[in-house]
């Protein structure tokens, strides 16, 4: 994916970035600096002020341009796993089959049932490890890091190439963690492109690959997650600090 100027809110800050085959990648920085923003407008569920997003399509070739609209996001190939699962990204009254079914719909028309195999369900609940009685078991039933995976789930068992992942981990137990980080790495390792946000700074890092610190809704650091630390994004996080490699001027 290929961000270009994006604007997000009528500070006019402008940020360009490129998302990677193969590549997880950080959004950090402190909390309320546009972070969450930048990543919604790009699932199309935040307008953007302006700016040009486009987007390799495995299909044609070709690079796709997104449109601002959740509905085109996702037919494109690009997955949203909100940070609030239980009132945005969850059906919690419907079973596990059928919250990971919703993701065969995503090429779907809307008024005629997807064909999906159960033991395609069966098969992406038990690679994901979903802790569950069974397939008919409601998702509001859970326990959290359950219900994260069968969101993740969802999106893996509908074929997009790029997962927009707010707070991956929140209110999940050591255990579940480890297994989403591990759900995430495996999707790129295989060719898909993964953007994060967290408030947690030790995910981040344990986590990315790459690290893009962000202040006042721009990019004020691009750095190797592998090598990034701590003290060092905390710099570029405060006001005053500036610009690396080039970074977060506004262009």
């Amino acid at each position: 994916m290929e961000v270009s100027d994006l604007v997000v809110s009528r500070s006019n800050s402008k940020v360009s970035f490129s998302l990677r085959r193969g590549e997880i990648l950080g959004l950090a920085g402190l909390q309320g600096q546009g972070q969450r923003e930048i990543l919604r407008s790009l699932a199309g569920v935040r307008p953007r002020v302006s700016g040009d997003v486009t987007k390799f399509d495995a299909k044609s070739k070709k690079l796709r341009s997104l449109a601002s609209s959740a509905v085109e996001v996702a037919s494109a190939g690009v997955g949203f796993v909100p940070e609030d699962r239980k009132s945005e990204g969850l059906y919690l009254t419907l079973s596990v089959e059928q919250n990971i079914a919703l993701g065969f719909l995503r090429e779907s028309s809307i008024w005629r049932r997807a064909r999906v195999k159960r033991s395609e369900i069966v098969a992406f609940v038990e690679r994901m490890s979903v802790r569950a009685s069974g397939l008919a078991q409601s998702v509001g039933s859970l326990s959290g890091g359950n219900q994260q995976k069968v969101m993740i789930g969802r999106w893996l068992a509908s074929g997009v190439d790029v997962l927009l992942v707010e707070e991956p981990t929140r209110g999940v137990d050591v255990g579940a963690k480890s297994e989403i980080y591990l759900l995430l790495r495996q999707f790129a390792d295989v060719g898909g492109a993964v953007l994060v946000t967290s408030s947690e700074l030790t995910e981040v890092l344990g986590l990315c690959d790459r690290i893009l610190v962000v202040r006042d809704e721009m990019i004020v650091a691009d750095l190797d997650g592998v090598a990034a630390t701590e003290e060092e994004i905390m710099r570029y996080s405060l006001p005053g600090a500036q610009a690396v490699n080039g970074v977060g001027k506004g262009t």
